[in-house]
């Protein structure tokens, strides 16, 4: 996939308690939206993820008793309608030990996705490859209906410390993770008397380990799982 001109609009920073459950319960309020979402475009571009800086996950992983750093997805400004990343980390017993952490939006120029090639065939990096192709050549057009899985409207996903870990690891000298967003094509189940022929769009996260200052240079490999969405694991 070519390299992108990605565009940081804010910094990451730590949030308070309220903050954080405003935040969350204006996205949650999307789950009725009929509508195309316009919380992922601004002007003439869109967000395509986020990052979290090299030093704010260290203290993340280094905080005595954590299990599992939380990503969950929060709305700003109702009148502006910004669609932001919330990080945190709990314990084994799923006690919050961290802080909430907002991550920096990054957005690329709608014109990007006229540019774009579709990915090569060989896994994984195929698959995230495509992931984030279907992502981008949305321009941010999406609806609410990316958001709902079996399980219900998604508000995020869950990653063991050992994954952010590996991560990091990577590659040498790697300063900051990038959250890249992607869209997951599948089928759903069918029912008793006829099978599923109807293709579904979930939205999803990849994660990469990238040198400060690289923004510009995501490639197609990085680490997924779909395994722990929230909900059904929140």
């Amino acid at each position: 996939m070519q390299d992108q001109v990605n565009l940081i609009k804010e910094k990451a920073k730590f949030i308070s308690d309220a903050e954080y459950a405003r935040l969350v319960a204006n996205w949650a309020q999307q789950e009725d939206n009929s509508e195309q979402l316009e919380c992922f475009v601004e002007g003439d571009t869109f967000q395509v993820g986020g990052i979290i800086s090299f030093s704010t996950i260290s203290y993340l992983l280094s905080t005595p008793g954590i299990a599992t750093i939380k990503i969950r997805f929060g709305l700003k400004n109702k009148e502006e309608k910004q669609f932001c990343l919330l990080l945190f980390g709990v314990d084994s017993a799923g006690e919050r030990v961290t802080p909430y952490c907002e991550a920096t939006s990054i957005y690329t120029p709608s014109k990007e996705s006229e540019a774009l090639d579709m990915p090569s065939e060989e896994l994984p990096e195929s698959l995230t490859g495509l992931w984030k192709y279907n992502w981008i050549s949305r321009n941010g057009a999406v609806g609410a209906e990316v958001f709902s899985i079996r399980y219900g409207f998604l508000h995020g996903y869950n990653y063991s410390v050992q994954e952010f870990v590996a991560t990091l690891g990577l590659a040498k000298e790697k300063l900051s993770v990038h959250i890249i967003y992607g869209l997951h094509h599948y089928y759903g189940l069918g029912n008793s008397q006829k099978a599923s022929t109807l293709p579904c769009y979930a939205f999803g996260l990849v994660l990469h380990a990238t040198k400060l200052g690289e923004a510009n240079s995501i490639d197609d490999e990085g680490y997924y799982d779909l395994s722990s969405p929230c909900p059904r694991t929140c």
